[in-house]
């Protein structure tokens, strides 16, 4: 919200998708030249953050069960 607020106060909506592709290209190559494989990169970040995520998932699950058996015990305790 706040975020929101100050892009309301002094924003500028633009539209730059295509600006400065042909520099982020000339990027890409030169990563490329030197050796660094971008489909290894972005495969790799794809696999973390799919890794982050289900570990994240996971440890929601964990907390919902969790609250749910304490919550079973106290009615059980009725």
């Amino acid at each position: 919200e706040v975020t929101l607020n100050a892009f309301l106060d002094h924003g500028e909506p633009k539209a730059t998708l295509a600006h400065g592709v042909d520099a982020a290209d000339k990027a890409l190559r030169s990563m490329e030249s030197a050796g660094v494989s971008m489909d290894q990169v972005t495969s790799k970040l794809l696999a973390d953050g799919v890794k982050a995520f289900a570990d994240s998932f996971d440890t929601l699950l964990e907390n919902v069960d969790a609250k749910r058996q304490q919550l079973l015990v106290k009615e059980g305790s009725r």
